[in-house]
């Protein structure tokens, strides 16, 4: 039943990894972006973890909302994921390569010094890390498609 998700077990180099972690780190990253409450575009209406509440008040709504935030990050990864897999299948043409390529090149900006030059962005420090296992990730599941 669960033979779609990667075990630790099965890692065995850096591709493999990074299909353990490419989608829980999209989560934390947006997690770490956002902040730690819930609001919908064009809505009033907003979840945020009061301070003046009980501990057991805040630990069911930090649940409630990591919970919606990862996934709503999962499913934003995976469409992105889905949306090159599908381009790659029917063009021809290795998106998902390409796209390993640019998330590559973003991360390695982003851990080489680059933060400075998007600080204006509020770009959490995380999304660099993620570009980079999500590139492996990409180009693993590109070498999967070749080789099938």
């Amino acid at each position: 039943m669960t033979d779609w998700i990667p075990k630790f077990s099965d890692v065995k180099s850096l591709q493999d990894l990074a299909k353990v972690l490419a989608l829980p780190m999209v989560m934390a990253s947006w997690v770490l972006q956002s902040g730690l409450q819930l609001d919908f575009p064009n809505s009033e209406w907003a979840l945020s973890i009061p301070k003046e509440s009980e501990l057991w008040i805040k630990v069911v709504l930090f649940i409630i909302i990591f919970f919606g935030k990862c996934i709503y990050a999962a499913i934003c990864g995976g469409l992105v994921y889905a949306a090159l897999a599908f381009a790659t299948i029917f063009t021809k043409v290795e998106w998902l390569l390409l796209a390993a390529i640019f998330l590559l090149a973003f991360g390695i900006f982003g851990l080489a010094g680059g933060i400075e030059s998007v600080e204006e962005f509020e770009l959490h420090g995380l999304w660099f890390y993620t570009a980079v296992v999500y590139a492996f990730f990409l180009h693993g599941a590109n070498k999967d498609m070749s080789d099938a």
